[in-house]
């Protein structure tokens, strides 16, 4: 993710100084984009720093997330970009939450599938139809990939919030937050537990919305609402179909500046581009908005309503 946001960052009119933790990943960084990073960790690099910096972008390991924001706010950054989840589990965000209103920073969280130029498009549609009736997605893993992954146990038994929690937030960011939620789970893949969820309930909008995911079986992320017009289809959630009332097929949509999401990193470019010019910034997650969804993202995670 540190390659994709800096092949963002270079179209932008910033000063940037990268930090990496190890040697050779530096060297490949350099190798790539002769940039020449500095190596030994962020906490090693800020405690001799006499930089000041408007912003920071923290792209590391999902157990090093919290570690890495805690040191940056500490040092005084008051503006951080920060890779979901944000940390390894509720308490962990919760406690940078805390920390983030004593230092009176700003902390967003990298969810990217809401800058999608397919989201975007799909937005625009549905207000066009009048509105969005329903909705339903899905977020199956492939648990026959993951379980192979060289990450710790302790990031898959909690891939849920490391990575399930991308289509969670696309799907209640174009309906509304839940305000009734009904859920169940059941399975166990090994490397977690739940495997299979399902659920269904209404958004602050009154928009009725179900989903499910197996990670024992086959299967895909994705999110359909529905109009009074048509159908709209993020599945993959880069592209958008419809299948409009009346008819069978669905029908891939020309996306408006769909060359963004080609060019660099779908969702990547636009996102840095709010966080950078402060335009847009309605559609970045605060970390607090991310607590309040914490709670209720565990009652579909736990089944519990």
């Amino acid at each position: 993710m540190a390659k994709e946001y800096y092949r963002a960052l270079r179209d932008f009119d910033v000063a940037l100084t990268i930090v990496g933790r190890s040697g050779p990943n530096a060297e490949a960084f350099r190798k790539e984009f002769d940039v020449n990073p500095v190596i030994g960790g962020v906490k090693d690099y800020l405690i001799n720093c006499q930089e000041k910096f408007d912003g920071a972008i923290v792209a590391v390991g999902v157990d090093l997330l919290n570690e890495t924001a805690a040191c940056i706010l500490r040092f005084g950054c008051k503006r951080i970009l920060l890779e979901k989840p944000g940390g390894l589990n509720f308490d962990e965000i919760r406690s940078l939450a805390s920390l983030s209103l004593t230092k009176n920073a700003e902390i967003f969280i990298a969810y990217n599938r809401r800058f999608y130029t397919s989201v975007s498009q799909l937005l625009h549609l549905a207000e066009d139809d009048g509105g969005i009736l329903s909705g339903s997605f899905e977020f199956t893993e492939w648990s026959h990939v993951i379980k192979d992954l060289n990450v710790s146990e302790t990031i898959k038994e909690n891939y849920f919030l490391a990575n399930s929690t991308h289509v969670l937030d696309l799907a209640f960011y174009i309906m509304g937050k839940p305000k009734d939620l009904s859920s169940v789970v059941a399975g166990d893949c090994g490397w977690h537990k739940p495997s299979v969820f399902a659920g269904s309930g209404r958004t602050e909008r009154n928009i009725l919305f179900s989903y499910s995911a197996n990670w024992e079986s086959a299967g895909r992320w994705g999110v359909e609402v529905q109009t009074a017009k048509r159908k709209l289809i993020l599945r993959p959630m880069e592209k958008l179909f419809q299948q409009r009332v009346g008819e069978l097929t669905q029908i891939e949509v020309d996306v408006e500046d769909s060359y963004i999401d080609e060019k660099y990193k779908p969702g990547v470019y636009r996102q840095v581009q709010a966080f950078l010019s402060k335009e847009f910034v309605s559609s970045l997650k605060t970390l607090h908005e991310h607590v309040l969804d914490i709670q209720w993202m565990y009652n579909v995670l736990n089944g519990t309503n």
